[in-house]
C-alpha cells in the first residue's frame, strides 16, 4: 500500500498522493524516426514523466521514458496504480491530480471547464480546495529539478536504439532515489530552485476540517460511476467547508 499522507490539515482525510506530470527537456533533437513525437507542449524536444508525491515532498512513484507530446492521462494509464489499484490502494484511499486525469475511485482529479460555459460556483470552490494539496507536488518537482540542473536539459540524445531511452530513464529513477534520501537526511530545501513559471497557477484557500465518522470513512462499491469518489469529496466540502460549516 501506498504510505498515507499526514494531511488531515488540508481536508483530505484518504489522500494518499498527488499525481502531477512534468517534462524534462532534452538538449539534443532526437535522432529517431518518431522524433517529432518528442516535441512538448513547452519545450523544443523533451520527456514526459509522471510523478506521484507525498505532501513532505518524497516521490513515491515515477515513471518517465513517454515522448514529450504524451498527454498525463495517458502516462498515468500506463501505470500500474492505474493498471492494478488493488495492489495500491486500500478502499477507501485514493490520489488527486488536476484537469488532466481522468476520474476513478481511485484518482479525483480538478473539474473541466466546458467550452463557452461557466463553471458552477461548487466546482470552482473545490478546484480551488484541491489546489490546496497539488501546491505541494509542483513544489517537489521544482525542488527536484533544483537539485538536479541536468533535468532541466539532458544532454543525452534519444535515438532508434531503445537503449538510449533506457539510459536516460535510469539516471530519472536515480536522480528520484537522491531526492528522497535528501529529504530523509534532512537537507535544507532552496526555495530559489522553485520556477514557478513551470507549473499552473494554484491558490492557496483555507483548510476544511475533518472529523471521524464522516462519509469520506466510506469505500466506493466496484458497481459505482468513476466519478462517484470526486462526488463524495465534493459533498464532503460543501458541508465542511463551502457552507462556512
Amino acid at each position: 500500500m501506498l504510505a498515507r499522507l499526514t494531511c488531515k490539515e488540508f481536508g483530505f482525510p484518504h489522500c494518499v498522493g498527488i499525481a502531477d506530470g512534468t517534462l524534462f527537456p532534452l538538449a539534443f533533437e532526437p535522432d529517431s524516426e518518431d522524433a517529432p513525437d518528442y516535441s512538448g507542449r513547452k519545450y523544443g524536444y523533451s520527456l514526459t514523466v509522471m510523478i506521484i508525491c507525498v505532501v513532505n515532498k518524497k516521490i513515491r512513484y515515477c515513471l518517465a521514458g513517454y515522448p514529450g507530446s504524451s498527454h498525463d492521462n495517458r502516462v498515468y494509464d500506463a501505470t500500474s496504480l492505474k493498471k492494478k489499484p488493488e495492489d495500491h490502494f486500500s478502499p477507501m484511499q485514493h490520489i488527486i491530480g488536476d484537469s488532466a486525469f481522468a476520474n476513478s475511485p481511485f484518482m479525483v482529479s480538478a473539474f473541466k471547464k466546458g467550452a463557452n460555459q461557466d463553471m458552477s460556483y461548487e466546482h470552482e470552490q473545490f478546484n480551488h480546495k484541491l489546489s490546496t494539496l497539488r501546491i505541494r507536488s509542483e513544489h517537489c518537482i521544482g525542488i527536484l529539478k533544483g537539485r538536479f540542473p541536468w533535468l532541466r536539459g539532458i544532454r543525452m540524445k534519444v535515438t532508434d536504439k531503445a537503449s538510449s531511452v533506457r539510459r536516460i530513464v535510469r539516471l530519472i529513477d536515480a536522480t528520484v532515489i537522491l531526492h528522497n534520501m535528501l529529504i530523509e537526511f534532512g537537507e535544507e530545501e532552496n526555495t530559489a530552485w522553485i520556477d514557478e513559471k513551470d507549473f499552473s497557477d494554484l491558490a492557496d484557500g483555507e483548510r476544511a476540517l475533518y472529523k471521524d465518522g464522516d462519509e469520506l470513512n466510506s469505500a466506493i462499491p466496484g458497481w459505482a460511476p468513476k466519478d462517484e469518489r470526486r462526488q463524495q469529496l465534493l459533498r464532503y466540502f460543501k458541508e465542511r467547508f463551502f457552507m462556512g460549516v
